[in-house]
Parts: C-alpha cells; structure tokens; sequence
C-alpha cells in the first residue's frame, strides 16, 4: 500500500508548478505504511536489539559460544548478515518512526517518478537512482550536550544527549554535491516541496547537461563525416582528373 500515490512523467518536469502539486500527495503517507525496504531495515534493527544482550558471548571458547546458543535459542551469526543493510538511518529509537516516514516518501516518491533503489557490487550503500540522477540520502539525529550529575560528586559531568531533532542529507553523486534538511524548527513533511524540489533541480541540471554534451557530440560526428565524404570527393575528383589527362596523352 502507497495511499495511491500517482505516477509522474519526467517529461512534465518542467512544469514546476504541476510537478510541486504532485509532490503534497506524497503527504498522504504516514506512519501506518512503511516501504518494504524500510520494513526489511527495522527487523535488522529489531533483531540486532535483541541479539546485542548476547554479544559477550563472541569472545567465548566456540564449544562454550555453541552451548550457550543453544541455551538461549540463538544463532549468534545471524547479526553479520542483518549488518549488510546498509541504508543510512542511525537515531534513537524514540525518533525512527519519524526517520522511516521521511525515508518512505523518497523512496516512493523516487520510484513513482520512474527511479529505482540500487547499489552496485563495490558498494553495499543503497542509493536512489533517477537516471542519470544517483544520490545517497543519510538520517541522524542531532545530539545536545547536557550536564549529568554523576552520584557522589559535586561537580557535573558533560555529556551529549539525544536532541530529538533530526537531520537529512541528500549526497548526490554528480558533482559530490550534498544538501542538509532538519527537523529543529519545521517537520519534514513541511520541507517535503523543497527536498523534492532540490532533487528535481539536480535531476534537470544534469539531464540538461547530458543532453548539451549529446548534441555536441553529434554534431562534433556530423561534421567528422561531413570532412571524411569532402575528402572522398576530392580524392575521387582527383583521380578522375589523372584518368582524363593520361587519355589525352595516349
């Protein structure tokens, strides 16, 4: 389920207005609905919870690490391969609900442009791809240090503290340039038409540029077999010029 979110053709992108109208529908998702991809992260997450009371046991004899699995009814190596999901979201788990929706609303606004998530064999980071447009995008949570007053001593300590505010950054991979988006003062859903708006800028930039150096090369092309068909007529004219005159001769 997607709330029905309508496609949009790329071709119509232009058309910023249109393209920003399209973009609020994206406000229709809410926490009752997470992608797959989102769903797949939190059982990682959630399993890695539950299986980090039992971390000691890595450092045991493995005949010791074997009997104690069996007692708890684990498999220790399960966390190794949970690991390999590897989309950037590291809150606390107070703020994941509201890192899961924003993370959702890209990847399903992305797809119903036409993109796709990806990641290649060198790099297990998953990206959004709107071809040629790919782009990482990366959730924290914003720290705040406050002072904790340690038992028995007059003097506090300092220490940094879950704010409660998140962060969004957008890396693109063109041009390694990289857009920041918080929560301190407006929702995400607030800055939902300038994240979308931003990415739709990078997408037309690069289309653009892509296009101009397509254009380019074709015409660097046309003029290359415009030389080289110059060339054969002169070389013809040439020798026909030769055939005539050793005629005449003979």
């Amino acid at each position: 389920m997607d709330y029905r979110i309508e496609k949009f053709s790329l071709d119509e992108l232009a058309d910023e207005k249109l393209f920003r109208h399209w973009v609020l529908s994206l406000k229709k998702i809410n926490n009752s609905y997470f992608h797959p991809k989102i769903s797949e992260f939190n059982d990682n997450f959630q399993e890695n919870k539950k299986m980090s009371k039992y971390s000691y046991l890595e450092g045991m004899p493995l005949h010791l690490k074997i009997e104690q699995e069996k007692k708890f009814g684990i498999t220790m190596h399960y966390t190794q391969s949970s690991k390999k999901n590897l989309l950037e979201i590291k809150t606390s788990e107070k703020m994941l609900k509201k890192a899961y929706l924003i993370a959702t609303q890209l990847i399903v606004g992305i797809e119903k442009l036409g993109g796709t998530l990806t990641n290649s064999w060198q790099s297990e980071i998953v990206k959004l791809e709107l071809s040629p447009l790919k782009f990482r995008f990366i959730i924290t949570e914003l720290t705040k240090r406050r002072s904790l007053i340690q038992e028995g001593s007059m003097k506090p300590a300092y220490g940094r503290v879950s704010s409660g505010e998140l962060k969004l950054e957008i890396k693109f991979d063109s041009g390694e340039k990289s857009y920041i988006y918080a929560t301190k003062d407006i929702s995400f859903n607030q800055q939902l038409e300038d994240i979308f708006g931003t990415i739709r800028g990078e997408y037309l930039l690069l289309r653009d540029k892509e296009l101009e150096q397509r254009i380019a090369k074709d015409l660097e092309n046309k003029k290359r077999l415009l030389l080289e068909d110059n060339q054969k007529l002169e070389e013809e004219k040439v020798r026909l010029q030769k055939e005539i005159s050793e005629s005449q001769i003979s």
